[in-house]
């Protein structure tokens, strides 16, 4: 293997392993012990929801979701 291809190796093992760092979710408790961390970031939960609120002709839907470390209500603008 020579140097170049070596390198272009490394540069794409460290490229995949900064975006799945990258694409974490936060969990629920980490968001719920720590909300100043996360003030005004958008993040990703990932979970289960629980249950769903939403009123007819208003553009937005409340979800509860629960990710076995805690439960949110997540507001979505639209109802897909």
């Amino acid at each position: 293997m020579t140097l170049s291809s070596r390198l272009l190796s490394i540069a794409v093992l460290s490229a995949v392993l900064v975006a799945g760092c990258a694409a974490r979710g936060v969990r629920i408790a980490e968001l719920k012990d720590q909300p100043d961390k996360y003030d005004r970031k958008t993040i990703s939960v990932t979970g289960n929801v629980t249950d769903s609120y939403g009123i007819p002709l208003l553009p937005f839907q409340l979800y509860k979701v629960d990710d076995g470390s805690g439960e949110i209500t997540v507001v979505s603008r639209s109802n897909r």
